[in-house]
């Protein structure tokens, strides 16, 4: 089976999750996961295609987002970065097997922007099998501006009462 057809079940792995999983969403976060999620987006949106040029690789001969699978991968390990809460480890086995691939055939063909891959695959593969997003890079766990109750050694914090019809 040729890696079209992979990614074509890759899609189809996509489907399945977001039906089988309605409350998963992908957001900006302030998070070390969120951060690096950002940075591979970045890479594979902007930098990818600027570094192709200055090397050479232009228009049309360079390998475009969404086109060709290479920068696809980088940006789908930065969107699955930007989940919120953990990913199903079945959407990482393609992405990151076609890092291993694209990258070995990158340095092989001269595609030196193909170093995102290996870039995104080891470092976006733990950080999303983790589970966690990480420690947050700005603010605070807590908004400033909600007066949290003092806990006081011994005894409980008054809950509100639940709305009616709870």
């Amino acid at each position: 089976m040729g890696f079209g057809a992979l990614f074509l079940l890759q899609s189809g792995l996509f489907v399945w999750v977001a039906t089988r999983r309605p409350d998963i969403a992908f957001r900006l976060g302030t998070s070390l996961r969120a951060f690096v999620g950002s940075l591979f987006l970045l890479y594979a949106l902007l930098a990818y295609p600027v570094l192709g040029a200055i090397l050479g690789h232009g228009y049309p001969l360079s390998p475009s987002f969404g086109l060709t699978p290479c920068p696809t991968v980088i940006f789908t390990f930065g969107l699955l970065l930007w989940a919120e809460g953990s990913v199903p480890a079945s959407l990482l086995v393609i992405p990151f097997l076609w890092a291993l691939v694209g990258f070995n055939a990158a340095l092989r063909l001269g595609v030196p922007e193909d170093a995102g891959l290996l870039v995104a695959s080891l470092a976006g593969v733990p950080l999303l099998l983790s589970g966690r997003p990480g420690p947050r890079l700005v603010g605070r766990h807590q908004d400033k501006a909600t007066p949290q109750p003092k806990r006081l050694p011994g005894r409980t914090v008054p809950r509100s009462p639940a709305a009616p019809g709870r």
